[in-house]
């Protein structure tokens, strides 16, 4: 009897660290996910603001609005509904 016993406390032990591991891995990779995502608009800004310098001193004959320009600002609304659709 006492045997039976013990082996239900170690299930129950093994059945706890089991869910403690698989919450803490999802809590990780959610984390995670939100930091490649804060790290993505990040990139997106900074290369816009670079860009936007690159024109501001490029010569004459350089079209003002190249379609880089456009898919950088489509990237940044892109990112923005993104972080929106995981927050909310």
């Amino acid at each position: 009897m006492l045997g039976i016993v013990k082996l239900e406390e170690c299930r129950w032990q093994l059945l706890y660290r089991a869910e403690y591991s698989s919450r803490y891995h999802r809590r990780r990779a959610a984390f995670l996910s939100n930091l490649d995502t804060l790290f993505t608009l990040v990139t997106i800004v900074a290369g816009a603001s670079a860009f936007g310098d690159l024109m501001a001193g490029s010569p004459r004959w350089v079209p003002p609005l190249s379609p880089s320009y456009r898919s950088t600002k489509s990237s940044c609304a892109s990112v923005l509904l993104e972080l929106r659709t995981l927050n909310g």
